[in-house]
């Protein structure tokens, strides 16, 4: 019996010999040929910022139906024809980014702008165009005279707090950038066409006070450009500006920044 119980315990200890063997091997293996240990995940930056291109000039377009470039029978609009004519004043690329909307008012862009989607695009802007306001002024423009006062006095002062908001917002994550900001013109040559000219004078005036204090804004006047070339500029839809009417605002615009790209 001794005898016995002898060779049980032989057993057991040859049997738990083998289970810590088996174990350190396992571990061996796995320590030579397991995956090696995560690594921190690359980064552009140290808050994961785009790192800029220095040989590129980023543009950047919003807004309406005009910022798209609507009505342009060759399609072009402001973000085709004023790369050609910046190419002409720096050797830099031009990348063009449009993000503007049809029928957009001031209260879409604001939405667009502070809603978060824009902000890679604003911080790497070097020229951002603006062209909104025409569709808040518009949707009044065929009210009676008593009721249309009231609502444009209304319209633009929502307009005008949307864009001081826009341009706050933009400042805060760009404060380099051109600020671009396209007037107003009055598509029709309409009976009442003082009065246009009068709240339309009145919404380019106040657009202008908003951007004064920013030296990096410019306003691009389009009114009296527009005033006697309606059948030269104007497109079919007697609304938007066609091809030769968008290559005068972009010649304008050019004009505008012409020292300002020049050192850049």
């Amino acid at each position: 019996m001794p005898k016995s119980y002898a060779w049980y315990g032989i057993v057991a200890i040859a049997v738990v010999s083998l289970v810590f063997i088996v174990f350190g091997f396992v571990q061996a293996v796995k320590f030579t040929t397991g995956s090696p240990a995560p690594q921190a995940a690359a980064v552009s930056g140290t808050d994961n910022k785009p790192v800029k291109d220095a040989n590129v000039i980023n543009l950047l377009i919003i807004g309406d139906s005009i910022a798209k470039g609507t009505g342009d029978e060759k399609f072009k609009g402001i973000g085709g024809y004023l790369p050609d004519l910046m190419k002409s004043q720096t050797s830099k690329d031009i990348a063009v980014d449009n993000a503007g909307i049809d029928g957009a008012k001031i209260t879409d862009l604001l939405q667009l702008v502070k809603g978060g989607r824009m902000d890679n695009a604003l911080e790497a802007a070097d020229f951002v165009i603006i062209s909104i306001g025409g569709n808040d002024l518009r949707e009044i423009q065929s009210l009676t005279d008593v009721s249309r006062e009231a609502a444009y006095q209304e319209n633009r002062a929502a307009y005008l707090a949307g864009l001081k908001e826009i341009t706050q917002k933009i400042r805060t994550l760009n404060n380099n950038s051109v600020l671009i900001i396209i007037g107003l013109y009055d598509p029709t040559a309409a009976d009442n066409a003082n009065e246009n000219a009068r709240l339309i004078s009145e919404w380019n005036y106040q657009t202008q006070l908003v951007i004064a204090g920013d030296q990096k804004a410019v306003f691009i006047p389009t009114y009296d450009l527009f005033k006697l070339n309606l059948d030269r500029f104007m497109a079919a839809d007697k609304l938007h500006p066609n091809s030769t009417g968008y290559q005068m605002i972009s010649y304008s615009i050019s004009k505008g920044i012409e020292s300002v790209l020049s050192h850049l």
